[in-house]
């Protein structure tokens, strides 16, 4: 009987051990975003990720996209609606290696002389879109994502006009360095820049 005692035992011990071997799932703290708060999850791209950003979840294993790691910051389609104006960015990630964007661009009205006249308050969403939450997309190489801005050519309490912006100046999400994008717009009022998003413009 001492040697099938043995056996028992033997086996007991293997089942316990592998039963330690496990690996942790636990995603790890979403980044911070230079220029905006995060609430949503981050994680590494998959493999052959397609042209346009896709979401992220679980832990990040790519930097931030910046304007010296070849970041491209233009504008989209935009449009007009029930007198909201309707102004789209467009991230392309231009450098070698994939790269993440989180949260709310920075953005600035500019006037005819290139004076910062106004800043885009941040909003979910608005009359215009934005996706209602904050989330990180990853950029491969060539790879968009976007983020909507959008404002009024009047004031929303009075109807008074106001003189329109001759163009943004534009700030990544995780960069500090800016982009003045040209743009002949009469917005002027109710400013505001949705978090960025997978798209296109």
């Amino acid at each position: 009987m001492r040697p099938a005692l043995v056996t028992v035992l033997l086996a007991a011990g293997v089942t316990a051990g592998c039963a330690g071997t496990g690996t942790s799932t636990g995603a790890g703290p979403a980044p911070g975003p230079a220029s905006g708060p995060a609430s949503g999850a981050a994680s590494s791209p998959a493999p052959n990720s397609p042209a346009t950003g896709s979401p992220m979840v679980g832990s990040p294993a790519v930097g931030g996209c910046t304007k010296a790691l070849g970041l491209r910051t233009t504008l989209g389609v935009g449009g007009a609606a029930g007198g909201h104006r309707r102004m789209v960015l467009v991230f392309t990630n231009g450098g070698a290696a994939a790269c993440r964007l989180t949260g709310y661009p920075g953005v600035a009205g500019l006037d005819a002389g290139g004076k910062q006249v106004a800043q885009a308050r941040r909003t979910l969403s608005g009359y215009a879109g934005g996706p209602g939450q904050v989330g990180t997309v990853a950029l491969a190489p060539g790879g968009t994502a976007e983020a909507v801005v959008e404002g009024t050519g009047a004031d929303p309490q009075t109807g008074a006009g106001c003189t329109g912006f001759a163009g943004l100046l534009v700030t990544a999400p995780d960069d500090t360095a800016s982009t003045r994008l040209d743009l002949a717009t009469d917005t002027c009022a109710d400013f505001q820049v949705h978090p960025v998003t997978a798209g296109t413009g």
